[in-house]
């Protein structure tokens, strides 16, 4: 009755599906060595292969990054069972000239037994030549570790302006989509006896170097009656924005991954608007930028516009 129910390529589609958004939790289980190499070499070669961190895409130096450390348990767990196997199938499915040798050393670290590895030591010394041919026509190329993979980093918005004021130009400091949003602070003000938002910071982090931070903000919180944060984990991103506006920005609500919330931050009043990605599974909160103006004595938010970051398989 279950086969009659049940579409085998359908159950097995769902299992790649399930393993992919969980493929670093899976490869930490001792089960995971039962898996086929045939089948795992046929998963990992996919160009179109997108992995996940708590339901959201991760970039292509974290996915490659991820992919090593994951083949790299995979065959620690395999010798320990004396389940040998050819290695190197598995690890030229992970694109080389994607990592840098920062992130090459930290995964070694994480599995020093891989340190004086041969195969990967080969990649390493293979990798560095291959990405000065990187405008070859990759078609010709053989070697599936050189190729890039088929994703496509989209970055967008609704085009739609909050509070929208005349003559007044938006800012916006971050161009680089290896920024990501690591803190939102929101000060709410009082205007003409009704709460709206005072001063909005936005704190990036590069996922390339950690140590750099970019900070943006409008308005100040001379006059603020309220503040709230939201710190957000590497890995954590905001999928969804609340916004109530009229003359001014009136409300403000986010929403995490990982089900963390700000707000809602302000009053009652202005109309609601609701904002997600393009793709609900495959997009992100990537900017926000907004003015300010003085009003009534302080600074209050308007001409908000939030942009977001899409990872798409290319059309091939």
């Amino acid at each position: 009755m279950f086969a009659l129910e049940h579409n085998l390529q359908d159950l097995l589609d769902s299992a790649i599906g399930f393993l992919k958004k969980n493929v670093d939790g899976v490869s930490k289980n001792d089960t995971f060595s039962s898996l086929e190499p045939k089948f795992l070499s046929a998963l990992f070669n996919d160009d179109n292969l997108i992995l996940y961190n708590h339901n959201i895409p991760l970039k292509p130096l974290d996915s490659e990054k991820l992919l090593l450390e994951v083949i790299m348990r995979y065959i620690t767990l395999r010798e320990k069972k004396n389940k040998t196997f050819d290695a190197k199938t598995l690890l030229g499915s992970v694109r080389w000239p994607v990592l840098n040798e920062k992130t090459i050393v930290s995964c070694l670290h994480n599995l020093p037994n891989f340190a004086h590895c041969d195969v990967i030591n080969k990649f390493v010394q293979l990798s560095n030549p291959a990405t000065r041919f990187s405008d070859l026509d990759i078609a010709k190329v053989e070697e599936t570790w050189m190729k890039p993979r088929h994703i496509l980093v989209s970055l967008h918005s609704s085009n739609t302006l909050y509070a929208i004021k005349e003559n007044v130009l938006l800012s916006c400091i971050n161009v680089d989509f290896n920024n990501e949003i690591s803190r939102v602070d929101v000060w709410t003000r009082s205007w003409d006896g009704r709460p709206v938002i005072g001063k909005i910071k936005v704190v990036y982090r590069n996922v390339n170097t950690p140590n750099e931070v970019l900070e943006y903000s409008q308005g100040d919180d001379k006059s603020s009656i309220g503040h709230e944060s939201l710190d957000l984990r590497p890995g954590e991103f905001i999928t969804k924005v609340v916004v109530k506006s009229g003359k001014l920005i009136d409300n403000l609500y986010f929403e995490t991954n990982m089900k963390q919330k700000l707000g809602p931050c302000g009053g009652p009043g202005g109309d609601m608007a609701v904002e997600k990605g393009e793709d609900e599974m495959s997009s992100y909160l990537y900017d926000i930028s907004c003015c300010s103006e003085l009003t009534l004595g302080a600074t209050a938010i308007c001409n908000l516009m939030l942009r977001w970051v899409t990872f798409k398989v290319k059309d091939t």
